[in-house]
């Protein structure tokens, strides 16, 4: 079962949550505001901005079921981007936050329940939300295709700080393979360019690879960095968006990973795969090229 249909068992959890909040009211209090610690109790243990305490207000570690805020927040932050509605907003970032909170305790039987809670609630969420809304026609969805879905998630995927990173390093390997001074370009490299530059840099000796050979290495993990990141934000963008991506999407979506992306470290990576992620390579390294030339104009 898709992690996108424990959509309601997230529902579930916030009722819990507010529930035992209003049971907390009448309680000594367990938690305190982060401005009521030290500075060293924060360096030292911090981890949470309502974190859970010892009689003597030290913070302790958070114990198993505690609700994870900063999770939660994180969630919200990082999918603030798909301008989703709140209440879906929230009850993803529940839902997300009900499974780790199974993942990181050691209850075996914790997403069976979870799952079960899911298929109930989830037919009776469905009731109560049609029988609320205005009479008329449900609005129909209006799917989008996989080129479309590669357009939408690309400013997500290429502002990563995991593939500025990746970028930056394969950059660096490009360069000091060839010894090429990019700042001193002035017109767009091709993909054509950058695996001539590498086949002449090969000095001709018969022992050690080649240029392109160990440049290969360095795109090949650079490859697999990436196309696990891409597949991690597209999925969450198809899982938090039915009107527009089809469920089935994702399967499409795996198909044109593995023919763009490396997926097994075992493997080389093929020709078409390299000129895929060299042109990554360069949609980041040409992109700096006319602010350059605009500069360098402004000054003269």
């Amino acid at each position: 079962m898709r992690l996108a249909e424990m959509f309601v068992a997230g529902l579930g959890v916030a009722a819990a949550w507010q529930q035992a909040g209003a049971q907390r009211a009448s309680q000594p209090a367990t938690t305190y505001r982060l401005m009521d610690f030290s500075i060293s109790d924060i360096c030292n243990q911090g981890a949470h901005w309502m974190a859970p305490i010892t009689a003597e207000r030290q913070m302790r570690e958070s114990p198993p079921g505690y609700f994870d805020e900063v999770g939660y927040e994180n969630c919200r932050h990082g999918i603030s981007s798909h301008g989703l509605p709140e209440e879906r907003s929230n009850a993803l970032c529940l839902m997300k936050v009900a499974a780790a909170s199974c993942a990181d305790g050691d209850d075996p039987w914790c997403i069976d329940a979870l799952l079960r809670t899911a298929t109930d609630e989830i037919p009776r969420a469905g009731q109560a939300l049609a029988a609320s809304l205005q009479p008329g026609p449900l609005p129909r969805a209006i799917y989008r295709s996989l080129d479309q879905l590669r357009r939408d998630v690309h400013p997500a995927f290429v502002g990563r700080f995991e593939y500025q990173e990746a970028m930056q390093g394969l950059e660096i390997e490009f360069v000091d393979r060839t010894g090429l001074d990019i700042d001193a370009q002035t017109s767009p490299l091709t993909v054509a360019d950058v695996l001539q530059l590498l086949r002449d840099s090969d000095s001709g000796e018969v022992v050690g690879a080649r240029t392109l050979d160990r440049f290969d290495w360095a795109a090949k993990a650079t490859g697999l960095q990436l196309g696990t990141l891409l597949k991690s934000i597209a999925q969450e963008t198809i899982n938090a968006r039915p009107e527009h991506y089809r469920d089935d999407l994702d399967a499409e979506l795996d198909t044109w990973l593995g023919r763009n992306f490396p997926s097994d470290p075992a493997s080389a990576i093929t020709a078409h795969q390299r000129r895929h992620v060299i042109g990554l390579m360069l949609e980041r390294i040409n992109a700096r090229i006319p602010a350059r030339d605009t500069d360098a104009q402004a000054t003269g």
